[in-house]
């Protein structure tokens, strides 16, 4: 590494300073390395301040400009907002109904909302899903998701995976709607020995590709499930808990952008025969 040249008239001043106080005389040579060596130390710190900075605003930055096209490009509907929710809740395929929205007044949000209850997802929707005793495992080996416990029914997903509508079997037609948290990808660790392995163990599930499988162990049973379509939707969107029953499915939800809670991912997968 190239030394930077020291200036003449401070290595004048320093000699002088040092013979009029009797001081031995300065190594300016070191000194000046050891100043170069604390610029380059600090620069690096520097610039992985910034990295981590660029890493947790990138999810957002990229969900602002997402809505901020879909704004541009928003469908007008020909019916008032009220009457279009009212014919989607007389709907056949939607699990659940929608309650208590109010489409011309602003909603005011508590400070805090409690995101291990699922109740709290699907915006202005207000949802529920009793427990049952009914449990089963996950794997999806892509992602190093191994023996997640999913139970079928309730709405804490701080500890476990939740399949939200309880009157779909797995194998039947339709889709088990299966949700769980995501946080920023940096912290994910979906390992089994992680004690708070379910507060980020859909954090990565947004990165599966078409034909990546899904796998499900119940008893001596496995079923094995073939992506087949992803989609960020609002939180109040039909789509997440709405059921084809033409064919086998699940459906894995999580809150996107990774770390935030703007949108819901939507795995959908379909079962292999």
């Amino acid at each position: 590494m190239k030394s930077t040249p020291i200036d003449p008239e401070l290595i004048v001043k320093r000699y002088r300073l040092a013979l009029l106080k009797g001081q031995p005389l300065p190594d300016l040579k070191n000194q000046n390395r050891r100043k170069s060596h604390h610029n380059w130390f600090f620069g690096i710190i520097f610039l992985f301040g910034i990295f981590l900075l660029g890493q947790s605003l990138l999810p957002l930055v990229k969900a602002s400009w997402q809505i901020f096209w879909e704004q541009q490009t928003q469908a007008i509907y020909p019916l008032p907002m009220d009457v279009f929710l009212a014919k989607a809740n007389t709907g056949p395929k939607i699990l659940g109904e929608f309650t208590n929205f109010n489409h011309h007044q602003p909603v005011v949000l508590e400070s805090l909302i409690d995101y291990g209850n699922l109740e709290n997802w699907f915006g202005n929707h207000q949802l529920t899903s009793k427990p049952t005793e009914t449990t089963y495992l996950l794997h999806i080996d892509k992602l190093n998701i191994k023996n997640a416990l999913v139970k079928v029914g309730g709405t804490n997903i701080d500890h476990n995976l939740v399949q939200f509508n309880t009157d779909v079997e797995l194998g039947d037609y339709g889709a088990p709607v299966i949700f769980g948290h995501s946080i920023l990808r940096q912290f994910y660790n979906p390992k089994e020995t992680n004690k708070d392995r379910y507060k980020s163990i859909f954090s990565t599930i947004m990165t599966l590709k078409i034909g990546d499988e899904i796998k499900i162990e119940t008893g001596n049973l496995t079923y094995t499930y073939t992506v087949t379509e992803k989609k960020e939707v609002p939180p109040e969107d039909d789509y997440i808990l709405a059921q084809n029953t033409n064919v086998r499915q699940i459906k894995l939800v999580t809150c996107t952008p990774e770390g935030t809670y703007l949108r819901r991912g939507v795995i959908t997968a379909e079962l292999k025969i």
